[in-house]
């Protein structure tokens, strides 16, 4: 199953579809995602940041997830 930077980030930082996301891909033996879900969810990260919908501290550890 393939996986865009917004499913990603999802299962990173709770949002209220996360949840759903989380489901979906449980069990899934293969997931894929581009190269630029890489610098996409590092940006999205710190646009929840700037905005204030996350701390910095949660930015740093969402980033840190295997």
């Amino acid at each position: 199953m393939y996986v865009d930077s917004a499913v990603l980030v999802k299962l990173v930082v709770r949002e209220p579809d996360s949840g759903f996301y989380a489901n979906l891909l449980d069990g899934q033996r293969a997931v894929i995602a581009s190269e630029l879900s890489i610098p996409e969810c590092r940006s999205a990260l710190l646009r929840k940041t700037e905005y204030g919908d996350i701390t910095l501290r949660i930015c740093e550890q969402a980033w840190a997830k295997p």
